[in-house]
């Protein structure tokens, strides 16, 4: 499982993030415009498993930074959702509950575009 220990040391989740869901609203002119509200912001602890990645997306290359967030567990969270840390945005790859811990904590893989 993500290969992160289930021995989590609350005092490690010591950097902000934050949920952000997307909305559709209105304008004036009565286009859609997509816009993002903040769901929760969070402590976490961050690493980088070292590799980012080359891919192209709509014939362009583009490159992505992974990184792996560790949060408290939550219910209310989807892979729709973007995660912004230090004021990157970044996509959410997938949402985990580590492994024997009881719902104690959730495990998240995400990728920013650079």
């Amino acid at each position: 499982m993500l290969g992160l220990s289930k021995n989590i040391k609350i005092g490690r989740m010591d950097l902000r993030i934050t949920f952000r869901q997307s909305t559709d609203t209105q304008s004036d002119s009565g286009a859609t415009v997509e816009s993002f509200a903040d769901v929760a912001t969070v402590w976490a602890n961050v690493t980088a498993n070292g590799s980012g990645s080359e891919r192209f997306v709509m014939e362009k290359e583009t490159a992505f930074n992974r990184k792996f967030f560790t949060i408290r567990y939550r219910t209310d969270l989807n892979e729709k959702m973007i995660l912004i840390y230090e004021s990157e945005e970044y996509d959410i790859k997938s949402l985990q509950e580590l492994e024997n811990t009881r719902k104690r904590f959730l495990k998240i893989q995400a990728e920013k575009r650079t």
